[in-house]
């Protein structure tokens, strides 16, 4: 009973400023582990592959020898195998470019670059279009940042592992900032040259990613650009909007003639037609937004809800036709399943999957806020018969139980990690890699055997991840053996 008044008393006294300051503490308390792991972090497949020839030039150079070695990187893939031309150039500059102990940047990157991104797409959405406070972005972004990482399919192939994380967890990220900004650029009846200046080239450079994000920001921004034409905005505010669009629309086109997509294509047969693909996506978009609503995402909803329904009610717009939002929804996912689902016939790689969610996790909320925004628009002038920040905490306190003492607790990323540093496989790893590093490093051993990997923390490295085998010949040797410019690389038997 003293537990109980204790609470009706924190109740009373709550404010949402508190709430928010309190979510922001859980949210970087949650990724504690994920940043204590990363110094054991080491590239592996594809990032020996990529970055084989800005690695050379930098040991036979300066840094600065690392762009044009990763733009020819970039010119051989453009003609050999797809043509995401700014992803495969970045994808070439990975951290352990420019020194091993470097790669342990990259859930850091990966990770700021997701939770910025969704946060000042929130503070757009709510805050300056929104009119919310500061807390009502602040903690919708830290309950969308939460699911997004936690429970991503794939936490290695999502933030740690360089070259999958950058070509969809990153560019996702360039997206919703883009998204902001086209959102700012609609809000002005005049020019935002400033903003402009930003979102062009990024508009291009999106142009050049990972197909998926390419064609739904290609689809957004058309519709961005419908929008100001229909709103009748002054001309130079229609002609920045129409920019973006032919920007993107652009780099997605010279990215889609490369002539080493046919050279990848020819590996894959039985592809679906495009009609059949895009049913097949939406009916994929609308299955994971069943299996994703699951109790722990309904109870962030049902805490997000009171903050959600006072930003709501006070927006000027009449949120018609309820329907509408979550239908809108499973199309934008759809969208972004169809260009694997066309290529390849199905969704694709973790990666992949962890881009989905993460896109998922922030249309829930957005669906919920328009389902409230219709609610709170019908029942103006009704009286709440509760205190809106107890609610939000009362959810909250039943959230962090059902996660603590639910059977899904290990497989949270962060947990994940913890369990790798408390029982020593994050370490045992790191050991044995660095005497890998240590012959790949020697400049008197030109052929290396390389004593074989046992310990496999899954943030960091999952047992499936392609090794070293004793086939020289093997992919994995020769990007292994060119990235540390050694004749040859084989796994010691």
């Amino acid at each position: 009973m003293k537990i109980l008044r204790l609470f009706r008393q924190l109740e009373l006294r709550l404010n949402y400023r508190a709430l928010a300051l309190l979510a922001l503490a859980a949210l970087l308390l949650s990724l504690l582990p994920l940043f204590l792991i990363a110094p054991y972090n080491h590239p592996c497949t594809d990032d020996y592959n990529y970055g084989a020839y800005a690695a050379q030039a930098v040991r036979e150079g300066s840094p600065l020898a690392a762009l044009p070695a990763a733009l020819r990187k970039t010119a051989e893939t453009y003609q050999n195998w797809q043509g995401t031309f700014s992803a495969i150039f970045l994808m070439s500059l990975h951290p352990a470019v420019f020194g091993e102990g470097f790669y342990a940047l990259t859930p850091f990157l990966m990770l700021g670059a997701l939770g910025f991104s969704t946060f000042f797409f929130l503070w757009v959405c709510l805050g300056k279009l929104g009119g919310g406070a500061w807390p009502v972005w602040v903690l919708a972004g830290c309950g969308v940042v939460f699911f997004s990482v936690q429970r991503a399919p794939s936490a290695f192939e999502g933030f740690f592992w360089y070259n999958g994380s950058l070509f969809y967890t990153f560019f996702y990220s360039l997206s919703l900032c883009l998204y902001g900004l086209v959102l700012l650029l609609l809000r002005e009846d005049r020019p935002g040259w400033g903003k402009l200046a930003l979102a062009a080239p990024l508009a291009f450079f999106l142009g050049g990613g990972n197909y998926s994000t390419a064609l739904l920001t290609l689809v957004l921004l058309a519709c961005g650009a419908g929008w100001a034409f229909l709103r009748r905005k002054p001309w130079p505010v229609r002609l920045e909007m129409l920019l973006l669009p032919v920007l993107e629309g652009g780099a997605l086109l010279i990215s889609a003639a490369a002539p080493g997509n046919a050279v990848r294509q020819s590996l894959l047969p039985n592809q679906p037609g495009p009609l059949e693909a895009i049913a097949k996506a939406l009916l994929a978009s609308a299955r994971l937004a069943l299996e994703s609503l699951d109790p722990p995402f309904l109870l962030m909803l049902l805490a997000l809800a009171p903050v959600l329904w006072g930003c709501a009610r006070r927006v000027g717009f009449s949120f018609p036709c309820p329907a509408l939002a979550p239908l809108a929804a499973v199309c934008l996912a759809g969208v972004e399943m169809t260009p694997p689902l066309y290529a390849m016939g199905h969704t694709g790689a973790q990666r992949m999957q962890d881009m989905y969610y993460f896109t998922f996790c922030l249309l829930a909320v957005g669906v919920e806020f328009y389902l409230l925004g219709w609610l709170a628009h019908r029942t103006e002038g009704a009286r709440l018969g509760f205190h809106p920040p107890a609610v939000s905490l009362w959810a909250a306190l039943l959230l962090c139980l059902c996660l603590l003492c639910g059977p899904g607790l290990r497989d949270l990323s962060g947990a994940s990690a913890l369990i790798s540093l408390r029982n020593g496989q994050a370490q045992e790893y790191h050991r044995q890699m660095q005497a890998r590093i240590a012959l790949y490093e020697d400049p008197a051993v030109r052929g290396v055997e390389a004593p074989p990997i046992t310990a496999f923390p899954p943030v960091l490295r999952p047992s499936g991840v392609p090794d070293l085998t004793e086939d020289p010949e093997a992919p994995a040797n020769r990007y292994a053996a060119a990235f540390y410019g050694k004749d040859w690389a084989v796994l010691k038997p």
